[in-house]
Order: structure tokens, then C-alpha cells, then sequence
């Protein structure tokens, strides 16, 4: 087990490290997207297998990409705020758009820069931890492992869910569960190799779930940037909450969470990827 918690950190490192070198040459709102993505990935493994790797090296990376994640988060802003702007007819819109596509220069430049600050200071160099794991039995199979302790997490992620939608919740607790739910996926993504192409529906659910997440979280972010264009999103921002909680209705019954765990508890040989 600790072998394979190191290889998947050192995987999504080095994964890490391109997109960081690819979004330094592209710029681009996909670009920084994956960026994101990759930092977000690398840093839910640190957290699933912290157990395994040593504690102050690891604190030490993901203090620099938190700082770099905000200066992401800079440029990602001012693109979603542009998008929705024009496909609005507010006055005055011509002005805001130039405005919006000099401050994102700015930010883009100011990230560019947090890279090749990272990219010179940083010898990303994972260590392993001294100590025996307590959570995880590094004696047993990985695939008992994720057996053991994933439909745990599964369950708690639908509780959660439930309760939250029952309560009709704010834009930051949607943000939160937004959040969480990035970090299971993160987290079943961790175990794909024993899994194989049978987990890969299950995560395209809740890729979906965060999908329609984002897309609230998007018209909350541009509002405190663009309260010219606050009725549009406001009414965009009701629209796209009804269609996650009619989704979250049918996402969260009991039997399919009675399906998901009895997916998570297979420990037969997994059927391998398309074209692997």
C-alpha cells in the first residue's frame, strides 16, 4: 500500500509539472483550467495518503501551490466574467468587457510569474514518511484498502448532500459541497488502477454534480465582480440550482447508493481502459 500511495503522488506530481510548463505557454482559459485541476488532483493525494509521505516537504509544496492556485483562481475569474457578460445586453457592456480583459492581463501576468517563481525555487522531491500508517493497513492489498474505507466516504458524501439540499442552501454552502464533492472524485480517482473502466460512470456522476456546482458558483463570483449584471445573474443563478437539485434528487436515491457501494466493494480483477 505505501508503495503505491508514493507512485500515485510522484504520478500526479510530475503531471502537476506539465501542466504547470504547458499553462506558462498557453495562457489560455483551458490551460489554466487543467492547471487548476492538476492542483487540486495532486493535493487531495497528499491528503488521502499523508500517512506515507513526510509531512514537512509535503506542507511545504502545497503551501506554494495554494499561493499559485490563487493567482489561477485571478485569471479563471475574469474569464468566467466575461463570458457571462456578453451574453448579456447591460449598457455599457463594451467598456466592462475592456476592462475585464485588462485586469485578466494583469492577473495573467502575475501568474506567469508565480510559475517561474515556483518553477526556480521549487525541487519537487517527494519524501516518505518515517512513521506506520494508522488508517490504512500497508500490509493488505490496495484493493482491500479502497474496499475498507471508500464506501465509508461515499456514504458520508451522500448524507451530507441530502441534508444539504432538505436545508435549500445558500451559494457559499453550495460552494463547500462543490468543494467536497471535487475531493471524492479526486479521491476514487486515486484508486482507478484497481478499479479499472467499471469506476469510470461513477465518476462522470459526479463530475456532473460538480458541473452544475461550478456553474452557481460562477454567477456568485461574478456578481461581487460585476453588480452591473446582478439581475441576470441572479435569475441564471435559480435556474442553474433547480437543475442541480432536480439532478441531486435522482443522483442520491438509497438504491444508488446501494449500487455505488456495492461497486466500491468489488475486488475482482478490473476491467482495463479502452486501449490500455
Amino acid at each position: 500500500m505505501r508503495k503505491y500511495a508514493i507512485r500515485r503522488a510522484e504520478a500526479l506530481l510530475e503531471r502537476l509539472i506539465r501542466q504547470m510548463r504547458r499553462a506558462a505557454r498557453q495562457g489560455d482559459a483551458d490551460s489554466i483550467h487543467d492547471l487548476r485541476v492538476a492542483i487540486r488532483r495532486f493535493t487531495q493525494c497528499t491528503r488521502v495518503f499523508a500517512e506515507f509521505l513526510a509531512p514537512g516537504k509535503t506542507r511545504k509544496i502545497r503551501r506554494r501551490l495554494k499561493r499559485l492556485m490563487a493567482l489561477a483562481a485571478d485569471v479563471r475569474d475574469r474569464d468566467i466574467a466575461l463570458e457571462l457578460l456578453l451574453a448579456t445586453r447591460v449598457a455599457g457592456k463594451a467598456e466592462l468587457a475592456r476592462t475585464l480583459r485588462a485586469e485578466r492581463g494583469e492577473a495573467w501576468q502575475a501568474l506567469l510569474e508565480g510559475i517561474r517563481k515556483t518553477s526556480r525555487r521549487w525541487r519537487p522531491q517527494l519524501a516518505p514518511a518515517k512513521k506506520p500508517a494508522r488508517l490504512w493497513e500497508e500490509k493488505r492489498p490496495v484493493a482491500e484498502n479502497a474496499r475498507a474505507h471508500l464506501p465509508t466516504l461515499l456514504r458520508e458524501y451522500f448524507q451530507a448532500g441530502r441534508e444539504l439540499v432538505a436545508a435549500r442552501p445558500a451559494p457559499a454552502d453550495l460552494h463547500a459541497f462543490r468543494l467536497r464533492t471535487k475531493r471524492l472524485r479526486y479521491t476514487l480517482e486515486l484508486f482507478a488502477p484497481v478499479y479499472g473502466a467499471r469506476l469510470d460512470p461513477r465518476l462522470r456522476e459526479l463530475q456532473q454534480i460538480q458541473q452544475l456546482l461550478g456553474e452557481i458558483n460562477d454567477c456568485a463570483a461574478t456578481e461581487r465582480r460585476l453588480p452591473q449584471i446582478q439581475g441576470f445573474l441572479e435569475k441564471l443563478a435559480a435556474r442553474r440550482t433547480a437543475a442541480f437539485e432536480r439532478r441531486w434528487k435522482r443522483f442520491a436515491t438509497e438504491r444508488n447508493l446501494r449500487s455505488w457501494e456495492s461497486e466500491l466493494k468489488k475486488i475482482a480483477p478490473p476491467q482495463p481502459r479502452p486501449g490500455t
